[in-house]
């Protein structure tokens, strides 16, 4: 901090309360953030997703004959075996990771906290000059704060990894050249959302939605496959 301009190391605090929060007219309720929040996966998850998914399916089996028919014999295969239901699992999974991920959200506007901070640390002086301390919060300008925005872009495309490479899988599964398809979108988005993080906090969403929609169409193909191998 000591080599940076005295006009930069101010930066960080701008728009912020002597303890490090965002001011209050900037917060909102925990339950109002939930309802927004709940929204918004409604618009992506329930309809946005598998709406894509359905018809790049339709495209791609209305395109060729040859790939119905694979898929078409794949579908009959999940049901025969009653494969169906990991396909199912699955997604069921994912819900619940969805439902966490809104109330993580919802409790974030209501603790009024901005990104990339994703926890608030506290000295824990109940007395004395400590007291009143400022919560202990991210440092967000200059070269450390490029590094940290570049690690929180690295740490929130691991989180959700893990889930989306077992869906996109089970994706290939079926849907085969699909699967490499949602992919290349998924890693355009990663690799822009992490530069643009890393360069500035209000940047980052360029590519996070590239990332969302690689995502939410995979989630959507998985959601197809448990529909019609285990519904019909």
């Amino acid at each position: 901090m000591a080599s940076l301009p005295e006009e930069e190391k101010k930066k960080q605090f701008l728009g912020r309360e002597a303890s490090g929060l965002l001011p209050e007219d900037k917060g909102k309720s925990e339950a109002q953030a939930y309802s927004f929040f709940v929204k918004v996966t409604i618009v992506f998850q329930v309809l946005v997703g598998p709406g894509l998914a359905t018809a790049l399916y339709l495209i791609a089996t209305t395109a060729s004959p040859s790939f119905k028919a694979q898929v078409d014999a794949k579908f009959a295969i999940l049901r025969a075996h009653g494969l169906g239901s990991a396909y199912a699992a699955w997604v069921l999974v994912n819900a619940g990771r969805t439902m966490a991920q809104i109330g993580a959200n919802a409790a974030r506007d209501a603790a009024r906290v901005e990104r990339p901070d994703q926890h608030v640390y506290q000295l824990m002086a109940e007395t004395g000059p400590l007291a009143d301390a400022p919560y202990v919060m991210l440092t967000n300008v200059g070269p450390v704060g490029r590094f940290n925005r570049a690690q929180r872009a690295c740490y929130n495309l691991d989180e959700s990894m893990p889930l989306f490479l077992v869906g996109l899988m089970l994706v290939a599964a079926v849907f085969g050249p699909l699967a490499p398809c949602v992919a290349a979108v998924y890693a355009y988005g990663a690799a822009t959302y992490a530069r643009l993080y890393k360069n500035d906090l209000n940047q980052r969403l360029g590519g996070f939605l590239f990332l969302i929609l690689a995502y939410q169409v995979s989630a959507g193909l998985v959601l197809l496959v448990a529909v019609k191998t285990t519904l019909f």
